[in-house]
């Protein structure tokens, strides 16, 4: 199958959101894309939008969602800067698929990390 390529920025920028709630692991990131693919490919690129002070790394550095909910094992980073980047991943049915980079990873130190919420 030829890949199928996102290109549409615009829909993008309206669906990307900051996530911090209890129904998204924290270590798949805390923004997300949200993607419509029409048909199953082997292959999906995308550019998405971002403002990172780095350049990430090609290869992995993002987390792919399939429409049932369950993370994609092959997705990632083929292009970036630190405007944008092109992402890949395998999409195994048409459907919403949700892309999240910046995965949240601080640790509380001290006594911050002791304070215990009723």
């Amino acid at each position: 199958m030829a890949p199928i390529i996102g290109s549409d920025l615009r829909s993008c920028l309206s669906t990307s959101t900051g996530l911090f709630n209890e129904r998204v692991p924290v270590d798949w990131g805390t923004q997300r894309a949200r993607l419509r693919v029409d048909a199953a490919a082997d292959l999906v690129l995308a550019e998405l939008p971002w403002r990172r002070h780095e350049r990430p790394a090609v290869g992995g550095g993002v987390v792919a969602v399939g429409p049932n909910g369950g993370r994609i094992e092959h997705a990632g980073i083929v292009n970036s800067s630190t405007e944008s980047g092109v992402v890949a991943f395998a999409a195994t049915r048409a459907g919403e698929y949700h892309v999240y980079w910046l995965p949240y990873r601080q640790r509380l130190t001290g006594t911050a990390s002791k304070v215990k919420v009723p």
